[in-house]
């Protein structure tokens, strides 16, 4: 009898081919044949394809089931609309403010994001969020028609306002990142409350291309009257199907409808002590209640507000650049400055 493989207390029978147990020496079940084995394999192989074909056909049906009214609007909201008779003034997007979140580390970015929203010369009032000391040197340039909000008073930032010193691009992740990101939410929900204007959100490390207030005007006005808020979807060139938004812009209607949309992203996201993703906060709260979508909230085109995945082509319909999925501070420099959408030296514009 010799021993074969690496099967501790058992030995193959060379006569028989039968496996012998190396302590009670009782017969087993003889091994079965190698093409035997294979065939086994093939079948469970092809078990799985076809399960996992039935939950991806699943997924797709909901998914589609889901967002079939905002992949229909994003074909057809920006065809000529002109017919705004209908849209409520709580929704009159051309007259909103926008805000913009800046720190000591994205402060060039800031003058960057500035430089290119006044080449549209647009009135519409900026509010700025400015963090630790970020705030003094913001508050001493001349930036004519820029008004300034004194951030929440959030846990992680060290509960002083502006208590955050250095939360720039390379500290993504952190519970102070996170935080700071939650803080536009409150701040977007306040300035609805206090001006009764519409709001629009904007990430600092975006540069406009076109003027967003005519482009969410005439989107609400294709809108049915349900629809208060509007954010970018997390889409990309290879996977145009993929779930989620991005909280890098955003719009919501100055009524209690887009207020109320605002406080449950703010609820979900944890409120002044968040420490998690507000990103991933409303995507757990779409999934959670999917009638979100079917409701108050809108999925903005792609073709016009494109996150930076993959590095989309700069065609004329976007009205936004992003220079996310890269981190740090340079990759994102360097991302503006290849779509030559970055101004060196741009804070020296407002001394």
């Amino acid at each position: 009898m010799r021993r074969e493989g690496g099967r501790r207390g058992a030995s193959w029978c060379s006569s028989s081919a039968t496996l012998v147990c190396g302590n009670c020496r009782c017969a087993v079940r003889r091994r079965p044949h190698a093409s035997k084995i294979a065939a086994m394999a093939a079948a469970a192989k092809a078990a799985w394809a076809a399960a996992t074909a039935v939950a991806s056909k699943s997924a797709a049906v909901d998914l589609e089931r889901r967002r079939d009214g905002n992949m229909r609007l994003q074909q057809h909201v920006y065809a000529q609309n002109t017919n705004h008779a209908g849209l409520s003034p709580a929704c009159a997007f051309r007259d909103a403010s926008i805000i913009v979140q800046t720190d000591e580390q994205t402060l060039d970015m800031f003058c960057n994001w500035l430089h290119h929203y006044r080449q549209l010369k647009l009135p519409n009032p900026v509010y700025v969020v400015a963090y630790g000391s970020a705030a003094g040197k913001v508050g001493a340039r001349n930036f004519e028609n820029v008004s300034f909000v004194a951030p929440p008073r959030m846990d992680r930032l060290g509960g002083a306002r502006g208590g955050a010193g250095g939360i720039g691009a390379q500290n993504f992740g952190s519970s102070a990142f996170y935080a700071l990101n939650t803080a536009k939410i409150k701040v977007a929900a306040q300035l609805v409350r206090s001006t009764r204007r519409p709001v629009v959100f904007t990430d600092v490390d975006t540069a406009l291309r076109r003027d967003p207030f005519s482009l969410l005007q005439d989107l609400f006005a294709a809108l049915p009257p349900s629809k208060v808020f509007a954010i970018a979807p997390d889409q990309n060139e290879r996977d145009p199907l993929r779930t989620g938004v991005c909280a890098c812009f955003f719009a919501a209607c100055a009524n209690h409808a887009g207020e109320r949309v605002l406080h449950r992203w703010w609820n979900a996201s944890g409120g002044f002590a968040s420490t998690v993703n507000e990103q991933k906060a409303f995507n757990r709260l779409v999934d959670k209640e999917p009638e979100l979508l079917a409701g108050p909230v809108a999925l903005l085109p792609y073709t016009h507000f494109p996150t930076g995945h993959g590095n989309p082509p700069l065609r004329p319909s976007v009205a936004m650049v992003h220079a996310n999925w890269v981190r740090g501070h340079d990759a994102k420099v360097k991302r503006l400055r290849f779509h030559k959408l970055w101004r060196d030296g741009a804070c020296a514009d407002f001394q």
